[in-house]
């Protein structure tokens, strides 16, 4: 007996209803929920409670805000995750929360790039040797600009083709060597501690040690560094390298930093969205008593450093030299 259309017509409707609220329960379950700004009241200058908490956030972990342009404006620590309460470490004086701007968790090993490059995330920031190298502030600017005041985590190392290695045996101090040195005759060691680090500024000192492969003579270094952030995209390095000990022929490896020569630079690394880094600046060799200058593009592949560098220890010697003259140089190196 066939049904009449009133009773097909109520079957219908109420599979569509039924559809759509397994719809809506499915859209509700896997639907990522968001930790509003609105949400959220302060409980002291420093700290804030959130109404509602993702349970996977744990203590310590770092949180950001970010508002509608997907742009970070805030980071945080879980400080109580009893209490869904998060800890102020450092806010943009120039973009205030807005109650859209939500906040999560800052994936620091994720394969996502969900953050625009910008140095104000390493304020604060706990950075692992696990962690993704492109979220992290540069440990050197190449073989012949120089390094920064930054150092490697416990356990993690850097190796470049050229031979020069690093290794962090503790989060203030690394240690670093040239295997190409040793292979021409040139024993070296490095050694480099840093000083203070705060929310913009980074100090540190460096001492290398080394034998000139040709008369066998010593020499050391004593390097003091310096790391400013400046702006979002904006980092300047400076370092002064005095020559303790020097030989004979420091002026002829000019380009090699630190080896048996006096210099003083001052330079910046601009961060660009993707963050890639140019990197940029004056320098003045004491012994040649001539100005030089830099010009890097640094690209990052999670573990992989791509540089093109040219450099000059003076710009007024239209020459390729390592002496007086210009070098362009390309560097990869890998840092784990």
């Amino acid at each position: 007996m066939l049904k009449s259309p009133l009773i097909l017509q109520r079957t219908f409707s109420v599979s569509y209803l039924v559809l759509f609220s397994l719809a809506l329960v499915f859209f509700a379950v896997n639907a990522k929920s968001q930790y509003l700004w609105e949400d959220s009241k302060s409980v002291s200058d420093s700290e804030l409670n959130l109404k509602q908490f993702d349970p996977s956030w744990d203590q310590d972990d770092l949180i950001v805000l970010k508002n509608s342009k997907s742009q970070v404006i805030g980071l945080f620590e879980v400080q109580e995750k009893s209490r869904r309460v998060l800890k102020l470490l450092s806010m943009r004086s120039d973009n205030l929360p807005q109650a859209k701007d939500s906040f999560q968790e800052f994936d620091l090993q994720g394969e996502s790039e969900p953050f625009k490059g910008t140095a104000f995330l390493w304020k604060y920031s706990r950075l692992g040797k696990k962690d993704r190298d492109l979220f992290k502030p540069l440990y050197t600017q190449g073989m012949i600009i120089g390094e920064t005041a930054q150092t490697l985590q416990k356990g993690e190392k850097l190796l470049s083709v050229l031979g020069d290695f690093a290794f962090g045996v503790h989060p203030a101090v690394s240690v670093s060597t040239s295997f190409s040195g040793f292979l021409i005759g040139s024993a070296n060691l490095k050694i480099k501690t840093r000083a203070y680090q705060g929310e913009h500024q980074t100090f540190a000192v460096g001492i290398r040690a080394a034998q000139d492969n040709k008369s066998s003579e010593k020499l050391m270094n004593i390097e003091f560094l310096w790391d400013s952030i400046l702006s979002d995209t904006l980092v300047a390095h400076s370092s002064l390298s005095a020559a303790v000990i020097s030989f004979d022929e420091a002026d002829e490896v000019a380009a090699l930093k630190s080896y048996g020569s006096s210099s003083i630079q001052t330079g910046y690394e601009i961060l660009l969205s993707n963050w890639s880094r140019i990197l940029v600046g004056p320098s003045f060799n004491v012994e040649s008593n001539a100005f030089g200058g830099y010009l890097g593009f640094v690209k990052i592949y999670d573990d992989l450093h791509l540089q093109l560098s040219l450099t000059s220890n003076n710009i007024r010697e239209l020459k390729y030299s390592t002496k007086e003259g210009y070098l362009v140089f390309v560097e990869a190196y890998w840092r784990w």
